[in-house]
């Protein structure tokens, strides 16, 4: 038998160019080795059935072949089992599982036009075969079977979120997991669970997204107008979803820089400049300057006005480094002191219970000997309108009209006595003299 292995005896049909070649037994094993050669009744051959006249079977071995050949972009040969079976005995017959394990043993695949077909002559069987189901898995992706696997989800863009699942499958390198819906209409629910195929909708998104920030992902490949799109399409108020939406490193700063925030972040009001964070500070909270399309999508974030900037300071974990600027904040150098709108940061500034390290409180003289403390928020209003006054009645040339030395010794004495009633939060408290306001006189003209 070995010196016929090689004679030309034997017919097979090159599909789907549906022409007949003389081959040899030694061809023949070496197809069968490679899955690309199957056995069909003489009938079904010879007979040509398949002209469009007559109903198309699922059975129809010639049809089958024509579908997997077409599937693979390559030839497939069909022969006569009564021919074969004395030489070859495990030519196999174009099955379900049979033309599974030749899609197994294939690397590339044809357009999704030509892959339908086989896809469901294949999809009844699928639940039950898994050789089947990771085949068919392959005609949806159009990628080799080892690259899909058998367990990676698969999303068809039904739910109109096509453009968000292609930008995030292509960060994940995981692009043939976007399959055409024409490929999946006609599965069945049941089929289409057995091939972890499923709309891409808000939540499938977020699961990519989750693996986006789990995974080593180059988010710099996208455009502006990508990750505008992505901002937009995976905005969602459910607090997990919220908490990777915000993660996402595509949220542009005053700077123009991209990147993630949290909840310290604060939203520009366009006059950003007259409040720019402190160094020690900037590096900790964001501030944002969302484009037009998504600014929108802020409204929860805090704008950073005045209270906002003096919120932060106060807040931070070492608020004593921002002493300077919480002072300047308050009291600027020139006009009148700034107490916050805010009344809760208002209390935080002129209460005991913050980080405080400095009040200021004043002693005022009855003229008789006896005093009168006077808190700072008291202080600041009293001093208010004297700062609005114009410097044309500011007296250069005018005397005090008693010992101000004197003045100065008895208020700090007096101050000192009420330590005490003042409740500081300081262990040592030491009284420092600023200033001393006293009634006097202006020199008479030309003296």
């Amino acid at each position: 038998m070995g010196d016929l292995d090689g004679l030309p005896l034997l017919r097979a049909t090159r599909l789907p160019a549906d022409r007949e070649e003389a081959w040899s037994i030694a061809e023949l094993r070496h197809q069968v080795e490679s899955c690309r050669v199957f056995a069909s009744p003489v009938s079904d051959v010879l007979g040509d059935d398949t002209d469009g006249t007559q109903p198309e079977r699922l059975s129809d071995p010639k049809r089958a072949v024509v579908e997997l050949a077409k599937s693979l972009d390559e030839a497939i040969w069909l022969v006569s089992g009564d021919a074969v079976a004395s030489v070859v005995a495990d030519v196999p017959s174009p099955a379900p599982e049979a033309l599974a394990s030749a899609v197994l043993r294939t690397e590339v695949l044809a357009d999704p036009t030509c892959r339908k077909p086989l896809l469901m002559r294949l999809a009844p069987d699928a639940p039950d075969s898994t050789n089947v189901r990771w085949a068919a898995r392959a005609l949806l992706a159009g990628r080799a079977a080892d690259v899909v696997g058998q367990d990676a989800e698969l999303f068809h863009d039904r739910a109109g979120n096509g453009r968000a699942l292609r930008i995030l499958l292509r960060l994940l390198d995981r692009s043939w997991c976007a399959v055409q819906w024409e490929l999946v209409q006609s599965l069945s629910q049941d089929v289409a669970e057995a091939l972890c195929v499923g709309s891409a909708d808000l939540e499938a998104l977020h699961r990519l997204l989750d693996d986006c920030l789990h995974e080593p992902v180059d988010w710099t490949v996208l455009s502006d107008g990508e990750a505008l799109h992505l901002l937009q399409r995976l905005y969602s108020a459910e607090p997990e979803d919220q908490r990777r939406w915000r993660t996402m490193p595509l949220h542009r700063d005053v700077d123009g820089v991209w990147g993630a925030f949290n909840d310290r972040a604060r939203r520009s009001t366009g006059r950003t400049g007259e409040l720019r964070l402190p160094p020690e500070l900037g590096a900790e909270v964001r501030l944002l300057d969302p484009d037009f399309e998504v600014a929108r999508l802020y409204d929860s974030v805090p704008d950073m006005d005045r209270d906002g900037f003096l919120q932060l300071m106060l807040e931070d974990s070492r608020p004593w480094r921002f002493a300077e600027h919480i002072v300047h904040s308050i009291r600027p150098l020139e006009g009148p002191a700034l107490l916050p709108q805010d009344g809760e940061l208002r209390d935080r500034i002129t209460g005991s219970d913050g980080p405080i390290r400095a009040v200021v409180v004043a002693a005022q003289s009855s003229g008789d000997g006896t005093w009168t403390l006077v808190r700072d928020r008291e202080l600041i209003q009293r001093l208010n309108p004297l700062a609005d006054k114009p410097r044309s009645l500011v007296f250069a040339g005018a005397h005090p009209a008693c010992d101000v030395t004197d003045l100065m010794a008895d208020a700090q004495q007096y101050i000192e006595s009420q330590i005490d009633a003042l409740e500081l939060p300081f262990a040592l408290p030491a009284v420092e003299s600023l200033a001393c306001l006293a009634p006097g006189e202006a020199a008479p003209h030309g003296a």
